[in-house]
């Protein structure tokens, strides 16, 4: 092997194999269509780290991986991108798509270990209470649930007391309703209605006229992208009040896609 120095450049000749700086850069390359190494640094805010080739010889594949302008790690195939590791400024990691570094999941066969505390803040959650009461509610009423505590991704509407899921997957729901003064001996019933199904939470019976019911309940539910859930009042006769108050979460709707 040669080397060559001359106007601050570098050249390394081995055979038919060269390698030679230019331009403030430095290039390590193989034979043209076999393995190559190229570390090139050019200018004063650019840099670029590539490790390219044919993976055991066969010149059909065309296998990338190398770091450019943008922060961002890229891995390839046949020249075209199939995943982008991105690091950003603000700090952290994202990885994604071919095009968009964080906008797929990650996503990871096998086993992971994770020491310390795992914080996601775009996965779809809320927690929602009533702030006032809502009298004279009758059976298939929609419980409102007008104040939100967070909305992680804006899926659920304060409005219209409804969640609607932004992708596949499923979901825990968590349910109290604080009910008083009904009308008339009754028995008194919360549920979760959801697209694909319906979920009885919680039931009491024969509650007499005026007495207050604690309806809590649970439940897992499969949901579609755009499927929507909702929490429904079942009563056997009358009406009765849904209790609301502004500081403390009497009745409340809570819900997060699991892992």
């Amino acid at each position: 092997m040669d080397t060559h120095v001359r106007d601050n450049l570098i050249e390394l000749r081995a055979g038919n194999v060269t390698g030679i700086n230019s331009t403030g850069s430095m290039i390590l390359n193989a034979a043209a269509t076999a393995n190559a190494l190229i570390h090139q640094v050019s200018g004063a805010t650019k840099a670029a780290f590539c490790l390219s080739g044919y993976p055991n010889g066969d010149s059909s594949v065309d296998a990338t991986i190398f770091a450019n302008t943008g922060n961002s790690i890229r891995f390839m195939t046949n020249g075209s991108a199939v995943a982008v590791g991105k690091w950003h400024s603000s700090g952290g990691l994202s990885i994604g798509d071919s095009t968009d570094p964080g906008s797929t999941n990650l996503r990871v066969v096998g086993t992971v270990t994770a020491i310390g505390t795992i914080k996601s803040t775009g996965q779809p959650g809320f927690l929602a209470f009533n702030s006032s009461s809502d009298a004279s509610q009758s059976t298939g009423a929609t419980i409102d649930f007008n104040s939100e505590v967070y909305d992680e991704l804006g899926n659920f509407n304060s409005g219209t007391d409804v969640f609607t899921a932004p992708v596949v997957g499923r979901y825990l729901f968590c349910v109290t309703v604080q009910l008083v003064t009904g009308s008339v001996t009754q028995d008194r019933s919360i549920r979760l209605v959801t697209s694909n199904r319906d979920y009885p939470l919680a039931i009491d019976n024969a509650v007499p006229t005026g007495s207050t019911s604690i309806l809590s309940g649970s439940c897992i539910a499969d949901m579609d992208a755009a499927d929507t859930a909702s929490v429904q009042l079942g009563l056997s006769t009358g009406t009765v009040t849904v209790f609301g108050d502004a500081s403390v979460m009497s009745t409340s709707f809570s819900g997060r896609l699991l892992p």
